[in-house]
């Protein structure tokens, strides 16, 4: 097996340093992001603005209460309930072969998108 060759930074920086740049990246993002809610802010006026936050709010309750425990629980039930199900010879060819056909008809459909939006044959 081939190892691969360790790559030594140009300037090792102090921990202390790495935590303050990572710092001031992370608040020149939230400046940015800030910014751009006030100038939509500023921009839409007040009533507009209270409707945007309302929509914000709503969104990202819902990611939070519905989503994120919607996903994590299908995470964790659906390897049991594809184990059982595979677990029959006859239900498990059906599973494979209606994955292999989605990924083929998902990857036939990626070369067509690319086909029509960057041109070729």
């Amino acid at each position: 097996r081939k190892q691969w060759a360790k790559v030594q930074p140009y300037v090792t920086l102090p921990p202390l340093v790495k935590i303050a740049i990572t710092w001031l990246v992370m608040w020149a993002f939230f400046s940015a992001l800030a910014s751009i809610a006030i100038t939509y802010a500023y921009v839409f006026g007040p009533e507009k603005t209270r409707l945007l936050l309302y929509s914000f709010t709503f969104a990202e309750g819902q990611t939070l209460f519905v989503e994120e425990p919607l996903i994590i629980a299908l995470s964790i039930i659906m390897p049991f309930v594809i184990d059982t199900l595979t677990a029959n010879d006859i239900v498990g060819e059906i599973f494979a072969e209606v994955f292999a056909n989605t990924v083929g008809v998902a990857i036939a459909s990626f070369q067509a998108v690319v086909r029509a939006v960057f041109g070729g044959g």
